[in-house]
């Protein structure tokens, strides 16, 4: 038995074409929110309103990410075998398997600066408001 594809190969790859440029059209929407917001912010400075919320998203973001890393260097441990992990990722022929792990390092970097950030942030503007 033969299975028929549901919809024609052209149709199928125009389909594709324009989910990808909306995924594209919605990241270049969220970094422009971002840029607007942070020149906005800078010209404009204003206190941290509720700092739990913003360490609980970090606390979560912190969690999940924490999770998959985990994961993933567990996999990248079977995969590299006797290699160092540098040598492993240069020889690796399964890119997957050390991306996910880079990009899980990354992201937990990231969230350590933010939360750095709003804490510094809270602290210095704590004393800013003391000495006034």
């Amino acid at each position: 038995m033969v299975l028929q594809a549901d919809i024609p190969a052209p149709l199928a790859a125009f389909v594709d074409k324009i989910g990808n440029l909306l995924t594209v059209q919605l990241f270049a929407l969220g970094a422009g929110i971002s840029v607007y917001e942070g020149i906005s912010h800078i010209a404009d400075p204003s206190p941290i309103e509720n700092i739990t919320v913003n360490y609980l998203v970090l606390a979560l973001s912190a969690l999940f990410e924490g999770a998959s890393w985990w994961l993933a260097l567990a996999t990248f441990r079977t995969v590299k075998g006797d290699l160092s992990y540098w040598d492993a990722i240069r020889r690796s022929k399964d890119p997957p398997s050390f991306i996910v792990l880079l990009e899980d390092s990354a992201a937990l970097i990231g969230i350590s600066i933010a939360a750095l950030g709003i804490y510094l942030t809270d602290r210095l503007a704590a004393s800013r408001r003391e000495t006034a």
